[in-house]
């Protein structure tokens, strides 16, 4: 019988992200360092890491809700690692090396089942989820780039249609903006960790 999953939202997604300790995204940098030199990718590790967040948050990626969040990205990242490598070839050997190698970077990525205390705290968390995005929408009142991107992300538009609609094509501005959303997210965290 095939098992039924259900998804976090890219809400819930957003929330439990800022919830993330800095060694958690340390620990998720280092997956991407280890994917980027595992599938020769000619890609910074942090390029690597946001376009896993962007193609979470545009709805394109999904992680379980029953798998720890951490554990949820890792795999988004190796996902799209051997998206780059079979997409830039094809070659029989290469994929051999790759899911060697990724193999035994899965299982550093260690996944714990929630206790019920932390099963308790994400049921709480969720209760406000709407609260922290509107607080991103608020962050991010004076930057018109930042709020066309969320709304294009939020009406669930691929990051292709993205930048054809919402950047008129323009590239490299979509990829600035989604740069500096990332950025004020980790910003938004850092500063709620000081509070």
């Amino acid at each position: 019988m095939k098992k039924e999953y259900s998804y976090l939202s890219v809400d819930a997604f957003l929330k439990n992200y800022q919830l993330l300790k800095t060694d958690e995204v340390k620990r998720l940098i280092a997956v991407c360092h280890r994917f980027r030199d595992a599938y020769c990718l000619k890609l910074e590790p942090r390029d690597l890491m946001n376009e896993a967040l962007t193609r979470i948050i545009a709805g394109h990626r999904k992680i379980p809700e029953d798998v720890v969040l951490v554990a949820g990205i890792a795999q988004v990242i190796k996902s799209i690692a051997n998206d780059l490598v079979t997409s830039a070839s094809n070659k029989a050997w290469q994929l051999e090396v790759v899911a060697e190698e990724s193999d035994s970077v899965m299982s550093e990525v260690s996944v714990f089942s929630l206790s019920p205390e932390e099963e308790l705290l994400e049921a709480q968390e969720a209760a406000d989820v709407s609260e922290k995005v509107m607080a991103i929408f608020r962050f991010f009142e004076n930057d018109a780039d930042v709020l066309s991107l969320l709304r294009s992300i939020t009406d669930g538009l691929k990051a292709r249609d993205i930048v054809e609609s919402t950047f008129n094509g323009n590239q490299v501005k979509y990829d600035s903006t989604r740069k500096r959303l990332m950025r004020g997210i980790a910003r938004m965290k850092s500063e709620g960790a000081k509070k």
